[in-house]
């Protein structure tokens, strides 16, 4: 899809109906600041008491705090007043929504590129890629709160993709489910709409460790930055003290080695720190590939038929007298029931 031409064209049909060439411009600035094209007026918000957190269109040291929400409850608008040398002189941001959007009568000649788009788009979408014979269950209660058999698929993708030790993607980037039949590149688009691209980076055994210990530290609570995960398994124990939770891990087999520096493959969202993950900013990135949704997409294309389960990749479990004894699900396999965890960290 290509983003810009799109909004370049319905700007383009409302030339007529628009005051000014600055009206256009911010109309664009709001679409593309949206598209993740403008980072002036973006902001890292880290968890602060709430009687200390800042409220919409607050400005902090210059900088305009702006939110939405989710789900397109509101639609935000942000007016930016530019002096004669184009240097900002006061920035304004409001919300529009649900509601209120919903009663705007829509512009004849934008209603109609839309439709243009939409069906160029749909013609595309609708391509069929493959078949499902399972549901792949991306549903926001189950990806955040531990494994599913479509976080399993998407990383099983990145890793075949790159040819890396393992892969971590998380959680809060699958948004859709995919259910049983043909399976289209539309609904690659819906579980994966964020348009991340894959990269690799080198990570210690024990940054590893950090990453995970970290995308557990509320494990049996929802969780944007669970941690989906190929070429490991991993068990769990939420009775013991966050950062010290992980009571088995191995890689492709092999326990985990402290020391030793294996390649990982995350999404560009994650490896800048995203979720507030620790280690993958601080590395640099190995290798960039293309978009996650592609990937996934070019995967399932291999495959053919799609029918893929839980695996136990992440189990919780307890360690008595030296041997780690797991709850195990119904959904896992029987070759996984015979399996023993006797290794510890």
């Amino acid at each position: 899809m290509n983003y810009q031409t799109d909004i370049d064209d319905i700007l383009s049909s409302l030339k007529t109906s628009l005051e000014s060439s600055s009206d256009i411009a911010s109309i664009k600035l709001e679409y593309l600041g949206r598209k993740g094209k403008i980072n002036s007026l973006m902001s890292k918000i880290k968890e602060v008491p709430e009687t200390e957190r800042k409220s919409f269109g607050e400005k902090v040291n210059d900088t305009l705090l702006v939110s939405t929400g989710e789900y397109l409850s509101n639609l935000g608008k942000v007016e930016i007043e530019l002096d004669e040398n184009n240097e900002v002189v006061n920035a304004t941001a409001s919300l529009i929504t649900k509601e209120e959007a919903s009663k705007v009568t829509p512009d004849a000649k934008v209603a109609a590129k839309i439709a243009e788009i939409d069906k160029a788009q749909g013609e595309v979408l609708s391509e069929v890629i493959g078949k499902n014979t399972i549901e792949l269950d991306g549903e926001r209660n189950s990806v955040r709160f531990g494994e599913t058999n479509l976080g399993n698929l998407i990383t099983d993708a990145m890793m075949d993709e790159t040819g890396a030790d393992l892969a971590i993607t998380n959680g809060g980037g699958i948004r859709a489910s995919i259910k049983v039949g043909d399976i289209t590149k539309g609904d690659i688009v819906s579980v994966l709409p964020f348009g991340n691209f894959v990269v690799t980076k080198q990570l210690t055994g024990a940054q590893i460790k950090e990453v995970l210990e970290f995308g557990v530290r509320s494990y049996g609570e929802s969780l944007g930055g669970f941690p989906h995960v190929a070429g490991i398994k991993f068990v769990v124990d939420p009775s013991k003290p966050v950062g010290d939770r992980i009571i088995s891990l191995t890689i492709n087999g092999e326990a985990l080695d402290m020391n030793k520096t294996y390649t990982v493959a995350t999404n560009d969202f994650t490896a800048a720190g995203g979720d507030d993950y620790p280690c993958f900013a601080d590395v640099p990135t190995i290798n960039e590939y293309s978009s996650l949704e592609e990937i996934l997409a070019n995967f399932i294309k291999t495959l053919g038929t799609v029918s893929y389960t839980k695996q136990g990749r992440i189990l919780a479990g307890t360690m008595v007298d030296g041997v780690i004894k797991v709850e195990v699900e119904k959904e896992l396999p029987f070759y996984f029931l015979q399996h023993s965890f006797s290794r510890s960290l």
